[in-house]
């Protein structure tokens, strides 16, 4: 009975969510014609909204999306996207579970995306926080062979063949948004997204000059060089700190599922439970299915707490 319940859960979120997609690709000429007039009665208020600064909280979560899955996601559609989601996940569990369980369910599905996501971003903006010493040695290098020109050592940078194959295409973006900017606010904001998609001290500073070489023709070279000073100080304590630092997170990878292993071995051999048996218990019961989602999120959400502690970004 209980085998039947989780096939019905699991069939009808498929179902419910094929259902939703079909629906919204059907009707998706006269969606975009409905906006296409709304935008058109409203041109004045989305003029407006375009000149309206944008928050920090946005920003950041737009700038995640994009660092995690390499091109540009509104947060609008991200968001649109985890509700869905959610209502799918839930209208399958409504059917054949209590409400409390199935808004667990729901919640945890949704919820798991956004884990993933997040480790995701943090994973690349850590190994291009490394990139930091050969990023700001080759634009300092270019800076001089510009002639001090800014613009041209970006483009030289994005063009060249240095090892910062992670950092580079936020410069390759840097540099288009500077090409479209047509105004000092513009710039500020196309440097300031360059530093919060590296997420560092020195891209912050490496931003903050770059604006100010941008906008006001400022010599920047010596400010460069000091950065790189720091960088290549801070090197030596960033080295210490992974070494001592780096098992603690592979014993989360690794641990956890050995030991997830080990107790299925234990059931197996010591308490004379069926492979199939077990199975059956823990995927296709609400309790076992439950505490089995549960399991993988506070997994994943262990991985996240220990990225966030252990494995810092390279700065100073």
């Amino acid at each position: 009975m209980m085998a039947r319940q989780a096939v019905g859960l699991l069939l009808g979120g498929l179902i419910y969510g094929a259902l939703i997609t079909g629906l919204v690709l059907l009707c998706l000429t006269e969606f975009r014609r409905i906006a296409a007039r709304w935008k058109l009665r409203r041109r004045l208020a989305l003029k407006k909204a375009e000149t309206r600064t944008e928050s920090r909280w946005r920003r950041k979560l737009r700038l995640t999306l994009r660092t995690a899955l390499g091109w540009p996601v509104p947060v609008s559609a991200a968001v649109a996207c985890l509700l869905l989601l959610f209502a799918a996940i839930l209208l399958a569990g409504w059917r054949i579970l209590p409400i409390s369980q199935a808004l667990i369910i729901a919640l945890i599905g949704s919820t798991l995306p956004c884990l993933v996501l997040y480790i995701r971003a943090v994973a690349i903006r850590l190994r291009g926080s490394y990139e930091g010493e050969a990023l700001i040695t080759e634009f300092l290098r270019q800076y001089r062979i510009c002639d001090c020109n800014v613009d041209s050592a970006l483009e030289q940078l994005v063009t060249g063949q240095a090892a910062i194959r992670r950092t580079r295409q936020s410069v390759y973006r840097l540099l288009l948004e500077l090409r479209t900017a047509g105004h000092p606010e513009q710039v500020k904001r196309a440097t300031d997204d360059f530093a919060l998609a590296l997420g560092t001290h020195w891209g912050r500073m490496l931003a903050a000059n770059l604006c100010l070489g941008l906008t006001q023709g400022t010599h920047i070279g010596q400010a460069i060089e000091d950065i790189l000073i720091q960088l290549r100080e801070a090197r030596s304590l960033t080295e210490e700190r992974k070494r001592l630092n780096s098992e603690s997170i592979r014993m989360a990878w690794f641990l956890v599922p050995a030991i997830y292993l080990a107790t299925v071995l234990m059931a197996v051999n010591y308490l004379d439970l069926p492979l199939g048996h077990f199975l059956r218990n823990q995927f296709y019961t609400a309790e076992g299915f439950l505490f089995f989602a549960l399991i993988v999120f506070l997994f994943l959400f262990n991985i996240c707490l220990l990225s966030f502690v252990v494995n810092r970004r390279f700065d100073f």
